[in-house]
């Protein structure tokens, strides 16, 4: 509606409407045009295989089938792809190109990881043929150390089935007493002060790291993600078995690349440190951290046990059956003889399980995932809170993880209650049930070591 006096003009005196920039100040008459992109093909979006390529300067490792295959190993995972590629392209320029061609060659199936672990054999033996390594890699996988494999091939002359049948009758039947862990606790004692077992978690990492033919860079990098999961405004650097115990459950992950590559979280190399027994400052370094530990596990005051599935709804008391836990895994199908109901045993290292059984499943390995392992559930069946070595890790104090361990120390009395061999392992696992011994110290220490569990 127009005021008198407001009429609009004729269109030839109407001005133009005006565009106005961001800033409100008029702009040109017409609406600008959008400007062309400037991008070069170097900026443009990559696809994965060609920022691999971008990333690892060697056509021969970067190769289209061989990206093809990293990528899906990897689920996609660019980082993860790139560390493992790296790995093969260090391997490559270690054993030279035709050592590299044939060593691919033999490979029964396309897995750069499996690349990477042939190749790895055939660098840290030099002398061995292509074929002898791919021999020994085949060894490796079906579960026995390296170099025991590899004496056992030079004892039988490259025959693979005599290896075999020489390496299985040679299962350990070393006494705990005879182990060199058991002297090296007894000599060690448990840190008073966080900065003590700081000081030899981080030797440990390097004296692991430099084991494995590692990059010292790698260990210090693991430490220092490790440090982070101490918090001074919490009480952990007052109290050395809190620290212990939240860097055990850590998921942080170790990184060693070079010739003997792998990943590790810090539970499995103390494990690994324990279970090798080998006499030295890198076991010196374990039992401190163990000793650490088991200020936690080994102090008659629980901070959880398994009192079945009725009562309290708190993670730390609830558990599918009273006074029992569960632990999948895999287990070696040699070493099936040797567990047998009536046999007592110490454990090797330290054993976690869970409350539940569906949390112990995503532990299991899957049917013929294995050449030489089978999936199993062990399950531990105790007295009613009556056991001086085993404690609960509670999330957010002892632990940070969300897998409410359990934890059972290295030289735990355990007795073979009763096996289940499973006929149809896709359907269930192996179950081997083991009664726990209340107090250690009243049982031999000749009892032998556990080759597995």
């Amino acid at each position: 509606m127009f005021h008198p006096g407001s009429e609009p003009k004729s269109s030839e005196a109407r001005p133009k409407f005006k565009w106005r920039n961001k800033l409100g100040k008029p702009a040109t008459a017409t609406p600008p045009k959008k400007r062309a992109s400037t991008l070069s093909p170097q900026t443009a979006v990559l696809s994965p295989t060609q920022m691999l390529k971008q990333r690892i300067c060697c056509d021969v490792c970067t190769h289209d089938d061989i990206l093809v295959v990293t990528l899906r190993e990897v689920s996609g995972d660019l980082v993860k792809g790139e560390r493992l590629l790296r790995q093969l392209h260090q391997q490559h320029e270690s054993v030279g190109h035709d050592r590299f061609q044939e060593c691919l060659r033999l490979l029964p199936a396309h897995s750069v990881k499996g690349a990477v672990a042939l190749l790895g054999i055939a660098q840290r033996h030099p002398n061995l043929t292509p074929n002898h390594a791919a021999t020994l890699k085949g060894l490796v996988d079906m579960g026995f150390e390296e170099a025991p494999a590899f004496d056992a091939l030079l004892q039988t002359s490259g025959d693979t089935q005599a290896a075999i049948e020489l390496l299985r009758a040679a299962v350990t039947t070393k006494a705990f007493s005879e182990c060199a862990y058991l002297a090296a606790y007894k000599r060690i004692a448990a840190p008073t002060q966080t900065y003590e077992l700081l000081a030899k978690i981080h030797s440990l990492c390097r004296l692991f790291v430099a084991s494995k033919r590692g990059m010292q860079c790698e260990a210090d990098d693991f430490f220092n993600r490790l440090q982070c999961k101490i918090d001074s405004r919490h009480g952990h650097l007052a109290n050395p078995g809190l620290a212990a115990t939240r860097m055990w459950s850590t998921v942080e992950i170790l990184y060693i690349t070079g010739a003997r590559a792998g990943q590790y979280e810090f539970c499995h190399l103390l494990n690994q440190v324990l279970r090798d027994d080998v006499p030295g400052p890198m076991l010196d370094c374990a039992v401190l951290v163990a000793r650490a530990i088991n200020r936690h596990c080994v102090q008659g005051s629980y901070t959880g046990w398994p009192n079945g599935p009725d009562g309290t709804e708190a993670t730390n008391r609830r558990s599918d059956v009273k006074d029992t836990t569960f632990r999948g895994g895999g287990l070696r199908r040699d070493l099936r003889g040797w567990y047998v109901p009536g046999r007592s045993y110490r454990s090797n290292m330290f054993v976690a399980s869970s409350f539940t059984r569906a949390v112990a499943q995503t532990f299991e390995i899957q049917a013929g995932a294995s050449c030489d392992k089978d999936p199993v559930m062990w399950i531990f069946k105790f007295e009613h809170e009556d056991c001086l070595h085993v404690n609960f890790l509670r999330q957010g104090a002892e632990s940070i993880c969300k897998e409410n361990e359990f934890l059972l120390c290295p030289g735990s009395v355990l007795t073979v209650e009763a096996v289940a061999w499973s006929s149809s392992l896709e359907e269930r696992p192996h179950e081997i049930t083991l009664r726990v011994a209340s107090d250690n110290t009243t049982e031999p220490e000749s009892l032998p070591l556990s080759p597995w569990c």
